[in-house]
């Protein structure tokens, strides 16, 4: 009787704690969140491939985004810049090749109307970082091995990650990150990450 409640404690000892490895990947993702979700200062170059109902566009892209916002250069196939998007917390302004110059508080809007598709700027933000927008609620967490997100779901998109550039895990950045809600589907491949920097 006596070994029978010896077992039973160790049971629940068992049950009331993580795996090691768990334990670890969650420090691992509460450490990265942390450090990128206050990174302020970081440029990208890449290629987006964007899909609503059924119709499709593809560019090259610069993101350079500073602590006072951001500034994105949208280029056409042949390299031309097709639009630059200027974006703070108070206004948002694009300008076309064609000298169009558009401004809102919703860049989402400006794209649309100027180009005919448009990226979710401002959780692109974040979420290209490989982390999910500060202070709204995230569904579906997967993480990788490395504590890295693989997925997860935020303001009615879902956001998976296919691979990652750099170094060490706690330092390396998404190379291929895809968006996708109801009629729409955004893909963007990173060519280079420079992260602090602001020229």
């Amino acid at each position: 009787m006596r070994f029978a409640w010896l077992l039973l404690a160790l049971m629940l000892g068992g049950c009331a704690s993580l795996p090691p490895d768990r334990a670890v990947q969650h420090a691992d993702w509460t450490m990265r969140v942390a450090h990128l979700q206050s990174a302020a200062d970081w440029r990208l170059d890449g290629r987006v491939a964007v899909r609503v109902d059924g119709k499709g566009w593809q560019a090259s892209l610069r993101w350079q985004q500073r602590p006072a916002g951001y500034e994105i250069d949208i280029y056409g196939p042949l390299g031309r810049i097709l639009a630059r998007l200027r974006g703070n917390p108070r206004t948002v302004v694009l300008q076309t090749a064609r000298g169009e110059r558009y401004q809102a508080a919703d860049p989402e809007r400006l794209m649309n109307q100027a180009l005919g598709w448009q990226l979710p700027v401002q959780g692109m933000r974040y979420w290209l970082l490989g982390v999910p927008v500060p202070g709204e609620a995230t569904e579906g967490l997967a993480l990788d091995a490395d504590g890295r997100a693989q997925t997860f779901r935020q303001a009615g998109w879902t956001v998976t990650y296919d691979n990652y550039l750099g170094g060490p895990a706690d330092r390396s950045l998404p190379q291929r990150v895809t968006l996708v809600r109801p009629g729409v589907r955004v893909r963007l491949v990173v060519d280079s990450w420079d992260l602090g920097h602001a020229g």
